[in-house]
């Protein structure tokens, strides 16, 4: 892996531990898709979407798996993680881990820092709700 590589996963690392700490604020904007404003005019998005072999592989992992010769699932996850400028409007960075699958790890675990911010923001909510 490059230097480059190196400094990008490491960037996205940093991404996915201050989503951990809480101190990046996510939103859910569509139920694979949450959004991160930055405020200085950049708006980072995290989306997962699932993949469906197609019915031929299917047949064949459903063979392979009763022969006990793979085991395998039937969905895989990928995810896109891209910065938008809010001034043009246009795409900054855009990373897939179906293109960068060096970057898949780091990806995931932004988009489940993410999802799991999402459930802590509900679930204060819901306790305000109950008087907790």
């Amino acid at each position: 892996m490059n230097n480059e590589t190196m400094k990008l996963l490491g960037n996205l690392n940093e991404i996915a531990r201050r989503s951990s700490s809480g101190s990046i604020n996510w939103i859910q904007v569509s139920p694979s898709i949450f959004h991160w404003d930055q405020g200085g005019g950049l708006i980072a998005s995290i989306q997962k979407a699932s993949e469906s072999p197609s019915r031929y592989s299917q047949n064949l992992i459903k063979k392979a798996t009763l022969i006990g010769a793979l085991n395998a699932t039937l969905e895989e996850s990928q995810y896109l993680f891209q910065v938008l400028s809010k001034q043009d409007k246009g795409t900054v960075v855009s990373l897939s881990s179906r293109e960068r699958p060096e970057l898949k790890e780091s990806l995931m675990a932004i988009y489940n820092y993410a999802e799991r911010s999402i459930d802590s923001s509900a679930n204060n909510v819901l306790g305000s709700l109950l008087g907790r």
